[in-house]
């Protein structure tokens, strides 16, 4: 105990300290003369005599670190004498002057490892004045020394505060004088890795005078100069020695740390594992709430006991364990189409009547692997498609709740996005000869309903669709209480571990056939959940094999309309050389199967083509007596306009009709009048406009009438926008829609879905999806099918 007493006290004596600090100073001078010549010599003979330095990683920054402990145990001197001397900042900076004195920093840099010192990253707000002032002596030093290795002899560096000036020293008559030719405030130098969706990049950024210097750029060297020259110099006179200047700058504040950037988060492949530590440009709310999810610590003990609720709360339940393994395999989604082990990968439709927990179990994934519960709505599909492109923040999916069908616009991106990694959608002027930006689609679709229609086969080849009536459900909510508020932990782990699944997906055999993807894709998450419970040792029992129902998703329009164009081609029917002929090879030549037109007109039903090339069955009222339609109660052409199709008049057989048409195959809108209706939907988005603005901007885009224009407003107006005075316009958004549908049954007291789709001119889907929202918040509350109360 007194030889420990004894020694400490020692260690804390500041004169013997002193003495310590001098002896220390007198062996380093000494051992500079040799070791500045082995340094010439490199690396392995300076690390074989001189234990105390030790060499960096990356040798070629030319690094070396100093350990004054080892530099005691070999010199013989006492450690924990000069540990108090160096013990302040002072003491520390007194250290790192002497080294860098006595070993020229031209060539390498040091760095004090032991005892442990940043001088670049130095605190000097609570240091006296004489601290402050050694500070600037030895980063004066320093910037000179750099500096010269890079200068010819008569080039200097002066600095004040954070204004450097480099001058060139000139003799005339004698004298001495100085002529300075670069004037500029303290410069920072970025590297930043970029991954673009495919790649990472390096990027090394200058900034300097507030302009932002791409240093790969063959440009950024002449718009370096001319950033940085004094005056009207003329630089071809002095190139060699901006070129200096250039070099001094670039690598002196080079500070050799990565700033990580993302276009999107998420698993892109081997070595790509954009997730911790990558930051992203993109603003929305989301994309903050996934940024809080990447930062979020944890411990194991949490990760066990989130992963034993959730075993829990899957239970048995049929429609939890689908979602969870859906959104497992999805992880992997672009690494397996990438490497081409998949070249289909299709979405999810969940659809199942109303209270039976489908956005409640969703609620849960998507806290667990997105951190947020809120899903897109039918708002995110409407108008530009650049909504969409502004959640491409990660791969994963993109989870839409009630929503009832696609608009024609994403029909397509949808159907290519399902066999591609990725998509790209632009925007351009009207003639398409510029960008005006560039967006990538990378994320598939989850969608729960109780209502959806999808007609179109191509992209309901694109589909899992699951009846969740049909699934074994249990009840749960209690456990997911407990869990939603720590789900997220699991999803971050699962993302820190994301390799490990991946090395798993690889050991993977499945067939690569497209007609098989859908079994695959589920295939793949069931594994992946049994891989994840067994980690923890616990046994998973995965969810069955989907019986994919399509017809859950048609309509009793899609029904009505089936049933009609199979009746016309059977009256439609004809023979010729031992072959049926029909209403549908007719569409394909009107001219070789003109015998069809005229065997439909004698029912008052005729094969019409419209402008845009689309295919329709025209019914007369005559014609509705022939198509057997009695069950479906239809009996006036009223009726079938009830279902959704378009009432019109035609011209056929010398005389006008009033028909109702029955699309066959897929409707294709003027894509024109389709654009100009986005369009303005954009334009008044967030802004109130004036007719004549609206008019003057899309006509110059779109080179269409003012009349054309109005007629696309007129449509618009009550469902996408509203008038705000007589002749200004604004875009409707979905909050409006919700204040005024809460205030008029708030005024009112009672009102039914019919009198508020009438009041506000909504369709029926979108008006329960208000009302639905209106009371999961409390503001409303619903009595019956069709009333609703405040």
């Amino acid at each position: 105990m007194a030889i420990d007493v004894i020694n400490n006290y020692s260690s804390h004596d500041p004169r013997r300290a002193l003495e310590e600090w001098m002896k220390f100073k007198e062996r380093l001078q000494i051992l500079s003369y040799d070791a500045n010549s082995d340094l010439i010599k490199g690396r392995s003979s300076l690390t074989k005599r001189y234990g105390f330095f030790e060499f960096s990683p990356k040798w070629d920054k030319q690094v070396i670190n100093f350990d004054l402990k080892k530099f005691c145990e070999i010199e013989g001197l006492n450690y924990e004498l000069l540990s108090y001397f160096c013990s302040t900042t002072w003491g520390l900076l007194q250290l790192y002057n002497k080294l860098i004195t006595y070993f020229p920093l031209t060539k390498w840099k040091i760095n004090l490892v032991n005892p442990k010192f940043d001088f670049d990253n130095i605190d000097l707000s609570n240091e006296d004045l004489n601290t402050i002032k050694l500070y600037n002596q030895i980063k004066s030093e320093i910037e000179n020394y750099v500096f010269k290795e890079f200068a010819p002899e008569d080039l200097y560096l002066e600095k004040v505060r954070n204004v450097y000036a480099v001058y060139e020293e000139i003799s005339e008559r004698n004298e001495k004088r100085k002529k300075y030719i670069a004037v500029f405030p303290k410069p920072k130098v970025e590297n930043i890795k970029y991954f673009d969706g495919n790649k990472i990049l390096k990027k090394q950024l200058l900034k300097i005078r507030g302009e932002t210097l791409d240093l790969n750029e063959e440009e950024s060297f002449y718009e370096f100069i001319q950033l940085i020259k004094n005056g009207n110099i003329n630089i071809g006179n002095y190139l060699i020695e901006y070129d200096a200047i250039f070099n001094f700058v670039t690598e002196y504040f080079d500070n050799n740390k990565f700033k990580r950037i993302t276009e999107s988060w998420g698993y892109f492949g081997k070595g790509k594992a954009i997730f911790r530590g990558w930051d992203i440009k993109i603003e929305e709310d989301r994309a903050r709430e996934f940024k809080e999810l990447l930062e979020t610590q944890y411990t194991e003990e949490e990760i066990k006991e989130i992963i034993n609720l959730l075993y829990q709360y899957l239970g048995n339940d049929e429609l939890s364990k689908i979602i969870f393994e859906y959104y497992l395999a999805s992880l992997f989604r672009y690494y397996l189409m990438d490497t081409r082990r998949l070249d289909k990968f299709p979405y999810l439709l969940i659809k199942g009547k109303q209270g039976i927990g489908k956005s409640a179990r969703m609620s849960i994934f998507n806290k667990m692997f997105l951190n947020t519960e809120n899903a897109y709505s039918a708002d995110d599909v409407r108008g530009s498609a650049s909504k969409i492109a502004k959640e491409q923040y990660i791969n994963l999916p993109m989870w839409f709740d009630e929503l009832t069908e696609f608009p024609n616009r994403l029909k397509e991106m949808l159907k290519k996005l399902g066999t591609k990694k990725d998509d790209i959608l632009k925007r351009g002027n009207k003639s398409m000869e510029k960008e005006d930006y560039r967006f990538y689609i990378r994320r598939p679709f989850i969608i729960s309903t109780n209502k959806f229609s999808l007609d179109d086969p191509a992209l309901l080849d694109r589909f899992i669709v699951v009846d969740a009536n049909e699934c074994y459900l249990e009840n749960h909510s209690d456990i997911g209480k407990k869990l939603f508020p720590i789900i997220h932990k699991l999803g971050v782990w699962i993302y820190d571990n994301i390799e490990d699944f991946r090395e798993f997906v690889d050991s993977l055999k499945f067939p690569y056939d497209r007609e098989y993807c859908n079994k695959i894709v589920m295939h793949i998450g069931r594994e992946l959940a049994k891989y994840l419970f067994g980690k923890f040792g616990l046994t998973y029992n995965p969810s069955p094999e989907i019986r994919e129902d399509y017809d859950i998703i048609l309509t009793s329009k899609d029904i009505l309309q089936k049933k009609i164009i199979n009746n016309t081609i059977k009256l439609s029917e004809y023979l010729r050389d031992g072959i049926k002929y029909n209403i549908l090879d007719y569409f394909e030549d009107p001219t070789e199967h003109d015998v069809v037109e005229k065997l439909l007109s004698k029912y008052g039903i005729f094969p019409y083509t419209d402008k845009l090339g689309n295919n329709y069955i025209a019914i007369t009222k005559t014609g509705l007596l022939y198509l057997d339609l009695e069950e479906e109660n239809i009996k006036k052409l009223s009726d079938l306009e009830a279902h959704g199709f378009k009432q019109t008049v035609i011209w056929k057989n010398n005389k006008s009709h009033r028909v109702v048409l029955i699309p066959v195959g897929e409707e294709r809108e003027d894509p024109t009048l389709q654009k100009v209706a986005d369009r303005i939907i954009e334009l008044l988005t967030g802004k109130v406009m004036h007719i004549v603005d609206i008019f003057a901007i899309v006509r110059q885009e779109f080179n269409i009438s003012e009349e054309k224009i109005e007629e696309v407003i007129k449509k618009l107006e009550g469902k996408c926008i509203q008038k705000v005075g007589d002749y200004k316009y604004t875009a409707i958004s979905r909050e409006d829609k919700k204040r005024k549908i809460r205030e008029y049954i708030w005024k009112k007291g009672k009102a039914t879905i019919t009198e508020i789709c009438a009041k506000f001119d909504l369709d029926v889907d979108e008006a329960e999806e208000i009302l639905k929202e209106l009371c999961k918040r409390g503001e409303i509350e619903k009595i019956n099918e069709t009333t609703y109360i405040s």
